[in-house]
């Protein structure tokens, strides 16, 4: 025979939250002494939680978007930090001579500055691609593994931001360049459109490494990343664009080999970067040249 127990005795019709208590019962043991109703949200409910929702998401999205560019921004740090390292190794293993800058098709391959990091994107034969011919991600690929850097910087995803948006602007893949007068796009002699006597190619060269800048981030509306990162030498105008991938700022790697991210002040800067502008005067828009005076000094390696 079932044991049965005798429960309490609700008031019949009780509401606690959403459910009734029905009223007295003999039931078996182990078994509650109520019945529950329950029931769904109301319209009125719902709408009320999803407005909640959405609110807390307009208030929470542009905190999570800026703490996951800050976090790009690091990793990009970091991944510069690597090609700082590199350069300095093949400074050693090179007679304290930099890696060439230029990653430009037309330099004769027995030129004393053909020595570039990365090489221009290619077929698997060695055939380089013709200027108007955006590269795929394999011929890029080739073109870095060609490089002279590759031997010292062997993952190829660490040539890529993660922040950045080359997409946007019709870039390619590899998010770095070299600056133009650390061996780079000006090193090449007058007649080529160079500035020979303000170009470094040693190491040594070098003044001020801590405010030199070897590495910084940029992107190419041609398809990948040509020649080298280049300013007006007498700092009156910009001639490359900026990218500003991480919070207002840009990964800068020195020759010191510290990396920072530097914050840009000027809304012609802004312009720069929103418009891929190519050879920009800031007195154009608001003639504040912060920027432009800061990265000046830093394009400037024997300055």
């Amino acid at each position: 025979m079932q044991p049965w127990l005798h429960v309490w005795k609700w008031p019949k019709g009780l509401r606690i939250g959403r459910m009734i208590f029905v009223g007295y019962a003999r039931l078996p043991a182990g078994q509650g002494g109520f019945v529950s109703e329950k029931t769904g949200f109301t319209l009125v409910e719902l709408l009320v939680v999803i407005a909640i929702i959405a609110l807390l998401l307009a208030v929470l999205m542009p905190s999570l978007t800026l703490a996951k560019s800050k976090a790009h921004g690091m990793v990009c740090q970091a991944q510069l930090n690597q090609f700082l390292m590199a350069h300095h190794a093949y400074a050693d293993d090179n007679d304290d001579g930099l890696v060439g800058g230029n990653t430009n098709k037309r330099i004769p391959k027995d030129s004393p500055w053909s020595y570039s990091w990365v090489t221009p994107p290619q077929e698997e034969d060695g055939t380089v691609l013709p200027d108007d011919q955006v590269p795929t991600l394999e011929q890029e690929v080739r073109g870095i593994v060609g490089g002279h850097l590759y031997p010292y910087v062997k993952d190829i995803k660490l040539y890529h931001c993660k922040g950045a948006k080359e997409k946007k602007f019709g870039g390619g893949y590899r998010s770095y360049s070299i600056t133009g007068l650390m061996n780079g796009e000006y090193a090449v002699p007058k007649s080529r459109g160079g500035y020979p006597d303000l170009a470094v190619t040693k190491r040594t060269q070098i003044n001020r490494p801590a405010t030199k800048v070897v590495f910084l981030e940029n992107t190419d509306s041609r398809g990948w990343n040509m020649g080298s990162w280049v300013m007006d030498v007498m700092g009156l105008s910009w001639v490359d664009p900026l990218v500003i991938w991480h919070a207002g700022g840009s990964s800068l790697g020195f020759a010191d080999s510290h990396v920072e991210s530097h914050k840009w002040l000027s809304k012609s800067t802004e312009i720069l970067f929103e418009q891929q502008a190519w050879g920009l005067n800031p007195d154009d828009y608001d003639a504040d040249r912060r920027d432009i005076q800061y990265m000046h000094k830093a394009f400037l390696p024997k300055w």
